[in-house]
């Protein structure tokens, strides 16, 4: 409704009034039209069996008869009966058939004429429709005139906070709301596939829907608009890739990837539903759709990153999510996909999230690397590829980045370049980092469990090993024997009493467990 409107038409109320009607006989006559689709697909999906009476006789025809002439005879008859039933069920199912289409007042439209009056209802909820302005100009009816009944009618569905949006809007919301229009729909998804339910008319209940949500509250949103979510995805899924790269099946899927992002902000978790839709624009052979789809893919990634990140401790939920993600990843053959042979320039620079987050849960196993590895063996994406190793080696675990090493090493010199020894010195650095990392922390355990377990005092024992200078030269090599005050204050603790208790066997093994504590001290001494 860009162009302007002329609104003389509207200056009597009474005209108004019959512009509303008409609003309402609209609403109303999508809401049936809906409502006998929904219908004509639940029978599709529940048709009768006409092969239960043939099984009925069938069973019959087994019983054992005491007469052997009478069998022939009988079986004749029976063979007559089941093609009389058979017949009969035929007829049964074509008047249904014809009684059903002329209950139908919608029969004799065709796809495009449904689509068409899907599409201008679907206009009416949008707050550009003439008849908004008109009030607006003449009636100013508001939200604050209204009586306190029908504001909670209006409640139950739409936001009342919003004193601007015309209060007609938020009625007809509320009539196709109260009529289970949405809950139709639903429905209709739910029963249809794309073979019985047009894509021009479930683009158009998509309109409806998304002009609608607008208006809904939050608990509005998750008790109608979110249960759409599964079954519009299942149905996007099972289009052919030709009308999956069309605009409007675009248009759904973005609507059906943000349908949950926008009321649950902070909310985490696994959404199968979003990825496998975005896997099934990722397996496209459109650049631009598998674009599109790796995007979603990363999003969900970010997501879940982003919520780690905020949070000082990692919960169950969050680890379990991460499991399943990687689970997700790796039953999808995400990283085959993306370095196969269908491998792309612009896939590759958008896959680091992917490959980091599998590093990071240790779930990039060495025939990922060869997949990897291979790839970058191809002129045209190696730069991209080798690109990738900085950020990624970061997150390996040992075993995969001695995986690596070994590959880079089994290299001939001639084929070395820069990128590849700039490679190799990082998987050498990263390799020695990590052997330091693992020493530092042993060393920090070690020393923590010699503080809690209970040592020998220095010279109870004579040959033990807590009273060489020796092992008191080695302690100092390795590690510092504490202070003087700390020597005084376990000097002074331990009591001879706590010496005459302890067995031989449990000196034995405190002393080797504790040499090099007990050894600085009595170095310092």
């Amino acid at each position: 409704f860009s162009y302007r409107q002329c609104l003389c038409c509207f200056k009597e109320y009474k005209h108004l009034e019959i512009f509303n009607q008409v609003v309402c006989a609209l609403i109303n006559l999508v809401i049936a039209q809906v409502q006998v689709l929904r219908d004509q697909l639940c029978k599709h999906c529940t048709p009768i069996n006409i092969d239960s009476t043939w099984q009925d006789e069938n069973n019959q025809a087994e019983e054992p008869l005491n007469v052997e002439r009478e069998c022939s005879e009988e079986s004749t008859e029976r063979q007559k009966s089941i093609e009389k039933k058979s017949d009969s069920t035929r007829i049964c199912n074509l008047t249904e058939e014809e009684s059903s289409k002329s209950s139908d007042p919608f029969s004799l439209w065709s796809t495009d004429e449904k689509e068409k009056l899907l599409l201008c209802v679907a206009k009416i909820f949008q707050i550009q429709f003439p008849l908004y302005t008109a009030y607006k100009h003449n009636t100013h009816p508001t939200i604050e005139d209204i009586s306190t009944q029908e504001s909670n009618i209006l409640g139950a569905f739409c936001d009342m906070n919003d004193v601007e949006v015309p209060l007609h809007l938020l009625r007809y919301v509320c009539l196709f709301c109260g009529k289970n229009g949405l809950s139709l729909m639903k429905d209709c998804f739910e029963y249809g596939t794309p073979e019985t339910l047009p894509f021009l008319v479930a683009h158009a209940f998509i309109t409806v829907v998304s002009n609608i949500r607008i208006w809904l509250h939050i608990p509005a949103v998750m008790q109608h608009i979110i249960p759409f979510r599964t079954y519009v995805i299942r149905y996007l899924c099972k289009l052919s890739d030709q009308e999956l790269r069309q605009s409007a099946a675009r248009n759904m899927a973005d609507l059906m990837w943000s349908t949950v992002k926008e009321p649950l902000d902070t909310a985490l978790c696994f959404d199968k539903e979003s990825l496998d839709l975005a896997f099934k624009y990722f397996m496209s052979p459109t650049l631009t759709m598998r674009l599109a789809g790796l995007s979603q893919i990363t999003n969900q990634l970010h997501t879940f990153n982003d919520v780690c990140n905020n949070e000082s401790l990692v919960s169950d939920t969050e680890t379990s999510i991460a499991k399943e993600l990687a689970d997700w990843l790796i039953s999808n053959n995400v990283v085959e996909h993306i370095f196969g042979p269908n491998l792309h320039i612009e896939i590759i620079k958008q896959c680091q999230v992917i490959l980091n987050f599998l590093a990071a849960e240790g779930r990039l196993s060495t025939q990922h690397i060869d997949c990897i590895w291979a790839a970058a063996q191809l002129k045209h994406c190696s730069r991209y590829i080798h690109d990738l190793f900085p950020s990624l080696i970061k997150n390996l675990d040992p075993v995969p980045l001695r995986h690596l090493l070994n590959l880079v090493s089994a290299l001939e010199p001639s084929v070395h370049t820069e990128q590849t020894l700039y490679l190799a010195s990082m998987l050498i650095k990263a390799l020695w980092n990590n052997t330091l990392a693992v020493k530092a922390q042993l060393s920090k355990q070690s020393s923590f469990a010699s503080l809690l377990n209970t040592s020998l005092p220095i010279g109870s024992k004579k040959g033990s090993p807590a009273a060489s200078p020796q092992s008191s030269d080695n302690s100092d090599t390795h590690q510092s024997g504490g202070s003087d005050i700390e020597m005084d204050e376990q000097l002074l603790n331990r009591t001879t009493h706590v010496q005459q208790r302890l067995s031989d066997t449990e000196e034995s093994m405190q002393g080797s467990s504790d040499e090099t504590p007990n050894s600085g001290e009595d170095g310092s001494s």
